[in-house]
């Protein structure tokens, strides 16, 4: 018996160093076993607090039926605002009216709108290379490049809007400094009306008009 308890002893010891060996193995295995479970947890989280914008590709803004401009750079603009601003407009037999949180910058033009209690009512945004405007108290059939086109026609270098659209054969005229117009020959086809703390556009051929007023 005693030769017997000697010779399981190697034995014995050798199983323990086994499961010693083990050890780190089954410890590297639970850490990742956790940081898999961590990041399936935590990955919802970070999908939702990326907003996503469903862009759209530019599409020409027609003036006339006939003829139609491209929308400029966002460097052209004369104006950097980060402002709260009052939008207000008629199209066609639609009014609308809600609050937007303009920024018009030389890399973007971004309009976020809400109500008077802060509600979201959809957002218009434009990069230079994309446009994408989601509203359901917009009128649907008002793309997003023309409310962009008619920003930069307030907002933009007047020498560049005017090569703009002479390329269109349109005029664009700055009778004075607060006042821009586009005629097509003789016809006049919109005006602008610009002052420190309002711009308000008509365009006659379209049937339509609005507004920006900076909120007090």
């Amino acid at each position: 018996m005693t030769h017997t308890r000697y010779a399981e002893q190697p034995k014995r010891q050798a199983e323990q160093q086994n499961r010693h060996a083990k050890q780190p193995k089954r410890h590297a295995e639970f850490i990742s076993a956790s940081l898999l479970i961590l990041s399936i947890f935590f990955l919802p989280i970070s999908c939702k607090s990326t907003r996503t914008v469903q862009f759209n590709e530019l599409h020409p803004v027609y003036v006339t039926n006939t003829k139609k401009i491209n929308l400029l750079p966002p460097e052209n603009t004369t104006v950097e605002l980060d402002i709260l601003q009052q939008f207000n407009g008629t199209f066609g037999d639609t009014d609308f009216s809600m609050l937007s949180f303009s920024q018009i910058d030389k890399s973007e033009i971004s309009l976020s709108l809400i109500n008077d209690f802060g509600t979201d009512m959809g957002h218009l945004y434009y990069d230079g290379e994309h446009v994408s405007l989601k509203s359901p108290y917009l009128p649907s059939k008002l793309p997003g490049e023309y409310i962009v086109a008619e920003i930069q026609n307030a907002y933009y270098d007047e020498k560049v809007l005017q090569e703009n659209y002479s390329k269109a054969r349109l005029k664009f005229v700055c009778e004075t400094e607060g006042s821009r117009k586009i005629y097509d020959g003789k016809k006049l086809i919109e005006e602008i009306f610009i002052s420190d703390d309002k711009v308000k556009i008509i365009n006659y051929l379209r049937g339509y008009s609005f507004e920006l007023v900076n909120a007090e």
